[in-house]
């Protein structure tokens, strides 16, 4: 893994996730393991003793359980388990962010729509942005 995902994860970024999030959450390990859908309620226990791996597939689950980011939590989980596929991806170039204001405005557009035929009309040249049912 390159130097700067190093830094920006830190060693074991998973395991600090989770060891993080079990301390916040109030949750039990067993709580947590049918949470994500683990048949094995000693999944986490096992993955902190370093006896196993966490399934990529329930790496969303668990952000969700803890209440993290799910691209965070899957950037620490592939910072663990397949760093150069990590370092490649972060090679690559990298679209704008959206600024606070741009997320919220996109939260309260899908909000708006959800479950309609809204169109929304955007009046160039003005401070003024209108959602029109139709």
């Amino acid at each position: 893994m390159t130097d700067k995902a190093n830094r920006d994860l830190g060693a074991r970024p998973l395991k600090k996730l989770v060891e993080t999030g079990l301390r916040d959450s109030g949750l039990t390990f067993e709580e947590v393991a049918a949470t994500i859908g683990s048949g094995d309620k000693n999944l986490l226990q096992a993955y902190l003793d370093g006896s196993t791996k966490i399934p990529l597939i329930r790496v969303p689950a668990l952000a969700k359980a803890f209440g993290v980011d799910d691209i965070f939590a899957m950037r620490c989980w592939m910072a663990e388990c397949i760093p150069d596929v990590l370092e490649i991806l972060d090679a690559l170039p990298q679209p704008p962010l959206l600024t606070t204001t741009e997320r919220r405005l996109i939260k309260h557009v899908r909000a708006f729509i959800e479950n309609t035929n809204a169109e929304i009309i955007v009046a160039d040249g003005r401070d003024v942005l209108a959602f029109v049912m139709v």
